[in-house]
């Protein structure tokens, strides 16, 4: 036989032999594997009303309140005078606030560029202007709105306005 053959299939055994053994591995290291077991305190349905309001008003009271009065290097409140009372802790002057929504118009690392933005939208929309700072960003929002229908008209009328790339985000609103 020649040398040439006898290579040939000492490899072709090889080959084989490696892949019966990595197909007995696998089978095997499947075999043991089990499902991950499911938590016994899942809820199996949707809460009643009133297990709903009470989960949010327990949540109410566990979410920190936003930062108040942030200032920048020189002092200038970076919320503007207009917004330092109704921002600091989105409280309504009976100090109701809730989940709701608001929309985002612009968002930028300078603070003093969001402040300026923040005073042209005061003149185009009747809503209360918002500037948070998130990390290093300055975020300039629109509205307190209640609810998603509410959240989407303003949506609609800002990008009527030109503002394309508005958008509805999840926040903490004052309610009248």
């Amino acid at each position: 036989m020649p040398v040439h053959d006898r290579r040939t299939r000492s490899r072709s055994a090889a080959w084989l032999g490696c892949a019966a053994a990595l197909l007995v591995f696998c089978l095997t290291a499947c075999g043991q594997r089990e499902p991950p077991k499911t938590p016994a305190n899942l809820p199996t349905a949707m809460p009643s009303e009133e297990e709903a309001a009470r989960a949010r008003a327990d949540a109410r009271n566990a979410v920190p309140l936003l930062p108040q009065g942030e200032r920048d290097l020189s002092g200038q409140d970076l919320l503007g005078p207009a917004d330092s009372a109704s921002v600091a802790g989105v409280m309504s002057p009976d100090g109701e606030q809730r989940y709701g929504y608001r929309i985002q118009l612009f968002a930028t690392a300078d603070g003093r560029l969001a402040q300026q933005r923040a005073a042209e939208y005061r003149d185009l929309f009747a809503e209360a202007i918002y500037v948070r700072q998130e990390g290093v960003l300055y975020k300039v929002q629109v509205g307190d709105c209640i609810s998603r229908d509410e959240a989407e008209a303003l949506r609609r009328r800002a990008r009527a306005l030109g503002y394309e790339g508005a958008f509805i985000v999840d926040a903490l609103v004052a309610v009248d």
